[in-house]
């Protein structure tokens, strides 16, 4: 059967071309010349479009979800997008026609460059019919009619050399190519089961270490089975009888494990289960001893707390009465500042803040407080209208009758040198010459006071005389009085305890329920308590007194007492009642069920783990088995694969080897390449070297030319052996952009001599080689057609 060639080509609205026919009939050799941008690359990509169903040059660099405003490949967004490509072997003819929908609203995110799924395929059997009203295809339909199955996968490996990746394929690394090229080979199938093999091989490596390794589950089994009989091993079945489940802490809300009614039967549970309990054997067995223990601790702690024997001692019998005798002390020291402030000195030196108001509220006595607040409106006015000289000497009169004051209360203490002045400092004869003299002198002052002033004295000695003296003496009489004044340091003592008033409650409390009586040790009086070190090193020992008997093991000093502590709160809520309840007898039968329990549990659970042990132990011999079996399949599928690629080897290295040196010509480690594969670690590669002496991938010695000449070999040699059955096309863009004049000359003697049953679709941006290549194909009588993209793509239709 003639194999099939493009005959016919339409573009509609696809990329910057509007519309154009491309009519390619009979033609051996079809060059697309004409400036670059101008569309030889746009044909190119329509007929790959066609045929694969995408541009594999085409791709979205960014964020699947990022979106475009329109579609890279459509010229106008209102029109539809379509490309018709007819193939022909001579007798047949179909058309293959891939569509874009205008019409179909699109999301921002669909109009990404790589979408090519927007595309509808349809398969018509004439050029000019329409595929309006027919069915979309699957490719599928269009390989079958080419007869080449997954023709998506082959078209470019050797039937389209593209401009910008035709070394793309030697950069990849030696097995990579190989990986590719072994889809060409008839063995993918059998490489893919293969590796499906060694994947299968590997999760059963995994599923035998994770059954029979060290720490395997056969291993794990085996020692559980083996804890279990060493178990029961020291058991007398005998006395091991029944006993029906209990419950035996009452009132938790939560059960002790070795209290619930399903218990583990592990060994290592067993035994935490019965220390506990042989632990609340013995706590409620010595529960007396618990109880002294616990007191005999109470007692210590509060024993060593000093800070709550001193403040037990100062305050416990004047806790109820603190606020009355706070009351008591603040009131007298406010009437202490009454009676500093009703001094002369102080009225005429602060007149305004006369304590009127204080006196109205302490002073328990009648007051005529009308006549002091009217004299004391007297004295301020006296004051306004006195000169300075007045005030001056008033001051002066008043400073000299302060200190005469002090000297005179001084005087009652019989000091020595009594006649010494005390405001200059002179001997006077005798104290009373003294005075008279400082009166002498008061007297000679006041002989220069203006009127104003005179009359401030005079009125400031009236407000004294008649009503300030007898509130001053009522004041001192009340100070005298023991029952209404406050000891300052006892109350200082006092209330420095007191904040700690809740902590000394809870002491005398506890004093009172462990019946301790330290009434003898308490401050009675309102005094301040002087040998406070000393009755809190009494009441200390006291205290220590009072410490009960324990039997050795069990006193507050043991390490235990702490655990028994914690069992009593957990298990009891500290309530003594619930303990009293609990008798030895119900503990050993909790101790006897959890053993009856544990001893069938785990004659259970060997039976069990025996069996266990006996399936993992048939289920790793079927393991390895299945490894060994996998060992060799993959052994044979590698050999014959081997055979099978080395067979294909020798079809293409002749071919490859002769193309290669008429493209390269001369250079400088030989005439042509060889193809050479090789196997390490088990993966097979492929690379291409000059001679068989030599182990260096020829992408590290060529230049750009030769490799682009190198890889236009290979897929020509590819396409000799595999590409002439069913389809004779051979796509190839802007070969010779880096070949030299002898490589290009070559190339094209190639392809003419070679090539000339293919129908060669060639594309370049330099008219004299369009021109060259063309003449040379004609020189053959091979039929010849230049396609100007700058004229013929760009025309009104």
């Amino acid at each position: 059967m003639t194999a099939y060639k493009i005959k016919k080509i339409l573009i509609e609205n696809f990329k910057s071309v509007e519309r154009a026919i491309l009519d390619f009939s009979e033609k051996t050799l079809i060059v697309l010349d004409g400036p670059n941008g101008f569309g030889k690359t746009t044909i190119f990509d329509a007929i790959e479009l066609v045929v694969r169903g995408q541009i594999s040059r085409v791709i979205n660099t960014v964020d699947g979800r990022y979106g475009y405003n329109d579609l890279l490949f459509s010229r106008s967004s209102d029109k539809d997008t379509i490309i018709k490509i007819e193939f022909c072997n001579g007798n047949q003819s179909f058309t293959v026609v891939k569509r874009y929908d205008c019409s179909v609203p699109l999301k921002s995110s669909e109009r990404r460059p790589n979408n090519w799924g927007l595309f509808e395929t349809y398969l018509l059997e004439n050029f000019e019919d329409s595929f309006l009203g027919k069915n979309p295809v699957e490719p599928e339909q269009i390989y079958s009619r080419l007869e080449i199955d997954d023709f998506n996968r082959y078209f470019s490996l050797f039937y389209y050399i593209q401009q910008e990746e035709n070394t793309y394929f030697l950069k990849k690394p030696a097995k990579d190519r190989m990986n590719e090229i072994s889809q060409l080979f008839d063995s993918y199938k059998e490489q893919l089961e293969t590796e499906k093999l060694q994947r299968l091989k590997s999760e059963l490596d995994k599923e035998k270490r994770k059954i029979g390794g060290d720490r395997g589950l056969l291993a794990q089994k085996k020692q559980m089975l083996g804890v279990l009989r060493s178990g029961l091993q020291d058991m007398d079945e005998s006395k091991h009888i029944q006993v029906e489940y209990f419950q035996l802490i009452q009132g938790l809300s939560t059960l002790r494990e070795w209290d619930k009614k399903d218990i583990s039967v592990q060994k290592e549970a067993r035994d935490r289960y019965l220390i506990d309990l042989q632990q609340l054997k013995d706590f409620v067995k010595n529960f007396d001893e618990f109880l002294k223990a616990q007191s005999n601790k109470v007692i210590q702690k509060n024993a060593e707390n000093k800070k709550l024997l001193y403040d037990t001692i100062i305050c416990v019998n004047f806790l109820d009465q603190y606020e009355e005798l706070k009351e008591m002390n603040s009131k007298e020291k406010n009437l202490r500042s009454i009676k500093s402030k009703m001094t002369k000195e102080n009225i005429r030196m602060n007149l305004n803040s006369f304590p009127l108001q204080d006196i109205e509220t302490l002073i328990e006595k009648d007051v005529d407080f009308k006549a002091i607040q009217e004299k004391l409106q007297l004295l301020k006015e006296y004051k306004n209208n006195a000169n300075d000289l007045s005030s001056i000497l008033q001051e002066l009169n008043t400073t000299r009758d302060t200190l005469l004051e002090h000297f005179e209360k001084l005087n009652h203490l019989s000091l020595e040198n009594n006649e010494s002045c005390p405001l200059c400092g002179h001997d006077w004869k005798s104290y009373e010459q003294l005075i008279q003299n400082v009166q002498s002198k008061r007297e000679a002052f006041r002989k220069y006071y203006d009127v104003s002033s005179e009359k401030f004295e005079n009125e400031l000695n009236s407000l004294f005389a008649d009503h300030l003296e007898p509130i001053r003496n009522w004041i001192n009489e009340y100070l005298m009085d023991n029952k209404k004044s406050i000891d300052q340091t006892f109350f200082e003592q006092l209330t420095e305890s007191y904040k700690r008033k809740q902590t000394i409650i809870g002491f005398i409390e506890w004093c009172r329920n462990n019946h301790i009586d330290i009434n003898t040790f308490l401050n009675r009086d309102q005094k301040a308590v002087t040998n406070l070190e000393a009755k809190g090193e009494e009441l200390a020992d006291f205290l220590m007194s009072k410490k009960h008997l324990v039997k050795e093991g069990h006193t507050e000093f043991d390490e235990n007492l702490s655990k028994l502590e914690s069992l009593f709160q957990d298990l009891f809520e500290s309530n003594e009642k619930r303990v009293r309840l609990m008798t030895l007898d119900q503990i050993e039968r909790k101790i006897d069920y959890i053993n009856y329990q544990y001893y069938h549990r785990s004659s259970k659970s060997i039976k069990q783990l025996a069996n266990e042990v006996i399936q993992l132990q048939t289920r790793l011999q079927h393991v390895e088995i299945g490894i060994e079996k996998i060992k060799n399949i993959v052994k044979i599928y590698t050999h014959r694969i081997g055979q099978h690629w080395k067979k294909i080897m020798r079809d293409i290295e002749i071919p490859f080897y002769i193309y290669s040196g008429k493209i390269l010509q001369d250079y400088q480690r030989g005439l042509g390449l060889f193809i050479q594969d090789s196997e390490g670690d088990g993966v097979k590669s492929i690379k291409f070297v000059s001679n068989f002496n030599s182990d260096h991938d020829a992408v590290n010695y060529l230049s750009s030319g030769q490799l682009s000449g190198l890889v236009i070999a290979f897929t020509l040699a590819l396409n000799k052996v595999y590409g002439n059955n069913s389809m004779d096309v051979l796509l190839i863009d802007d070969p010779v952009q880096t070949m030299d004049e002898i490589n290009m000359a070559s190339f094209v003697e190639l392809l003419r001599n070679e090539f000339k049953d293919k129908q060669i679709l060639l594309s370049t941006h330099e008219e004299d080689v369009s021109r060259y290549i063309r003449y040379k194909f004609k020189k053959y009588n091979l039929d010849t057609m230049r396609f100007n993209v700058k004229e013929r793509l760009y025309i009104d239709y």
